[in-house]
């Protein structure tokens, strides 16, 4: 069972009780909120407008960028593709390259960003993600997903997250869903850094497999 904690006013009265495994939520929700705001200024700058296509994230990278005022100048939308067939019928994902690479692969998610971008005409930016959050998922793949990213100018590619938290689930569905949770607000996390980067820099993840 989680610990839980009471909120204390700055005169010691005792208020609600809060639950300690909200704590990193709470933290994680004020990093995507910052990231967010620096990516909406860093897009009105560079004039690049995203497109997302999601499957373990479940729309919580649009709904992300979504809680900032004005980004439907930056943010064409987004598809949710949590089933396969759904990535195979709404981003024509060839199901040979499910069969052959596993659906969390590298091709799978450059694919994915490269077909929600090709479908999104005033879109420049297609990002996407595709990830195993447990709880049956195989052991050496718990916790890892796949970031894809293409744009018209260049190759996609694709980049593996390590999800965290890392340490394995119990039995209990609360903690289950807990971990999934936060490996979900994580991954938002490292991929508004990478789009950050790249706004930045012009470059996308040092262990980035590109396309061909």
């Amino acid at each position: 069972m989680a610990a839980s904690m009471t909120r204390t006013d700055f005169h010691g009265k005792a208020g609600a009780e809060m639950n300690t495994s909200d704590e990193p939520e709470h933290q994680n929700q004020c990093r995507i909120d910052g990231l967010s705001r620096q990516l909406f200024e860093a897009l009105k700058k560079s004039g690049d407008v995203l497109v997302t296509a999601e499957s373990c994230t479940a729309g919580l990278i649009a709904a992300s960028l979504a809680r900032v005022p004005g980004m439907s100048d930056c943010l064409a939308g987004g598809f949710v593709v949590y089933q396969n067939a759904s990535k195979v019928n709404w981003l024509s994902i060839p199901p040979e390259i499910i069969d052959r690479c596993d659906v969390v692969s590298c091709d799978v998610a450059r694919v994915m960003a490269e077909n929600a971008l090709r479908q999104t005409p005033q879109a420049s930016i297609g990002v996407s993600i595709t990830g195993h959050l447990g709880p049956q998922s195989p052991e050496s793949l718990d916790g890892i997903a796949w970031m894809g990213f293409a744009t018209r100018e260049s190759l996609s590619t694709a980049i593996r997250l390590v999800l965290e938290p890392a340490n394995a689930m119990d039995a209990t569905l609360e903690s289950q869903s807990i971990v999934r949770r936060q490996r979900q607000q994580n991954a938002v996390i490292q991929i508004l850094q990478h789009l950050l980067q790249h706004q930045s820099t012009g470059c996308i993840g040092e262990d980035a497999l590109w396309g061909t």
